[in-house]
């Protein structure tokens, strides 16, 4: 703050345009009862969920098979590690034998997964049925007393279940056409990922939405609640199920979990969809008031439900009411002539008085002209040809010089004269109180302004100086324009008549 600043204002479009047109035609019909949720956005919003759902059922179907080649690739490394070392007893043949085994299984752990989820499940199977043949020659060759763990029972029922599971895969793909695969298991595991697939998808897509939601706009308590007990560990549960190591009964358990929180999602889905598409409809029009009444702009997170948009938004309709007696007072007086009608009754309610024109001409030694921009005489002085001033007594010993410049900016200085250190004190209580004014001309007045300081408070300007000064528009001019009439000039003119 400082004994002298300067302030860029904007007055409000609410006040100096239509408010129609400021507030914009969204505003008007949801102030007459008239605004609905866009029906195209509606259908836009189907025709993107139903490809994000085709979307999500690939990205499934992959995180099924990429599950797959994480376990077989698990398998390797065991495998590669058992074959790593030596053997008592070991031949060269056997040996050598151990080493190419390593470099096979090598690599099949070098190459990468294919993005493509069919080809990725094709390599699966390839490539489990390629690690079962070179275990099968180890433990059936010359190196037989190694002992690897080709026949140790964990392994069995790990190779089982990868094998059911990339069989199942391949199974899904043909649709039940490949009649090699009869085995019971496989079918039951083909027709379980024929269910997995699109309820993993809708799951997410639903977690996806509400997710968006909270992103977007917010949750209320009751739905946020809602949303952990149901979805609190579904990803993991998911995630789980796509393990080719899980088995077909606790597939079933799990399915049946995944179709209840389903369930239970598609029962309130709509009406969260609901709520958004409302809060959607809404917000871009509150915004846009918001801005042209000078009111802050809460973020869409600010408000947990729509209704609490809408009682915001009524609370603005009171704010366009005070507005709109704002820009009638705008229309009569001009754009400069509502600055200073603004600054003026904001600054007397601070207990400042104004100076009247004979205190202005001793103080300035000069004969001040009232303005009139536009035709229209105000209470305010013309400074120069193009901006205005008026003056005010903050305290005894302390006065404030008020300049508003056509572009609505607008400039203020205290002259003080007698003890330095009270005038000292008075313009820091001066600077202390400008953050504050300007808070009311953007509350009362929709005038909108960015404070810069010009001059501290300790820095102290007489009145004898301030006269002197090369800023003072006055300086030197015993009159500035046309004056006023005086009472004997007014009296000899009637006397003429």
């Amino acid at each position: 703050m400082s004994s002298g600043a300067e302030f860029g204002g904007v007055i409000a479009a609410a006040v100096v345009g239509t408010a129609g047109i400021a507030l914009g035609a969204g505003w008007m019909l949801w102030s007459a009862g008239k605004l609905v949720v866009d029906a195209n956005r509606a259908i836009d919003e189907d025709i993107r969920r139903t490809k994000e759902l085709q979307r999500l059922e690939q990205e499934q179907r992959r995180a099924m098979a990429l599950r797959g080649r994480q376990q077989l690739e698990q398998l390797c490394r065991s495998q590669r590690q058992a074959l790593s070392t030596a053997r008592p007893g070991e031949s060269d043949a056997d040996r050598r034998e151990r080493e190419e085994l390593c470099r096979e299984l090598d690599r099949i752990l070098a190459e990468e997964p294919s993005a493509d989820s069919r080809m990725l499940e094709s390599r699966n199977a390839m490539h489990l049925n390629q690690v079962e043949r070179l275990l099968s020659r180890y433990e059936g060759g010359r190196a037989r007393r190694s002992r690897v763990a080709a026949g140790d029972q964990a392994l069995t029922e790990k190779l089982e279940c990868l094998r059911t599971a990339f069989a199942a895969a391949r199974l899904e793909e043909t649709r039940g056409e490949d009649a090699a695969a009869p085995d019971p298991a496989v079918l039951e595991r083909a027709e379980l990922n024929r269910r997995l697939i699109p309820l993993g998808a809708r799951v997410n897509q639903a977690l996806g939405l509400l997710a968006e939601f909270e992103r977007d706009f917010g949750l209320s308590e009751a739905n946020r609640a809602w949303y952990h007990s149901c979805f609190d560990g579904v990803d993991r549960e998911i995630a789980l199920l796509c393990d080719p190591q899980t088995d077909n009964t606790r597939l079933k358990t799990g399915l049946r979990r995944l179709e209840e929180i389903l369930r239970q999602a598609e029962m309130l889905l709509p009406e969260v969809q609901k709520e958004m598409d409302r809060f959607a409809a809404l917000y871009p029009v509150y915004r846009q008031a918001a801005q042209a009444l000078l009111a802050d702009v809460q973020p869409p997170r600010a408000f947990d439900t729509a209704d609490a948009l809408e009682r915001e938004m009524k609370r603005l309709q009171q704010r366009e009411k005070q507005a709109e007696k704002c820009r009638r007072i705008y229309e009569k007086l001009g754009q400069a002539g509502y600055l200073c009608y603004a600054w003026d009754q904001e600054l007397r309610a601070m207990g400042y008085q104004v100076y009247d024109r004979d205190a202005v001409r001793r103080m300035a030694e000069s004969r001040p002209v009232y303005a009139s921009p536009e035709g229209k005489k105000l209470p305010f002085y013309q400074w120069d040809p193009e901006t205005m001033t008026q003056f005010y007594q903050v305290e005894s010993g302390c006065s404030l010089q008020l300049v508003v410049h056509p572009d609505g900016t607008t400039t203020m200085q205290t002259i003080t004269e007698g003890d330095e250190d009270r005038a000292v004190q008075t313009q820091k209580k001066h600077c202390a109180a400008l953050a504050a004014l300007r808070q009311r001309l953007r509350d009362n007045w929709f005038i909108s302004y960015d404070q810069k300081e010009t001059a501290p408070p300790e820095l102290l300007l007489s009145t004898a100086a301030w006269r002197g000064s090369r800023d003072n528009a006055w300086r030197g001019q015993e009159e500035t324009g046309i004056r006023e009439n005086r009472p004997e000039e007014k009296g000899k003119e009637r006397k003429a008549k």
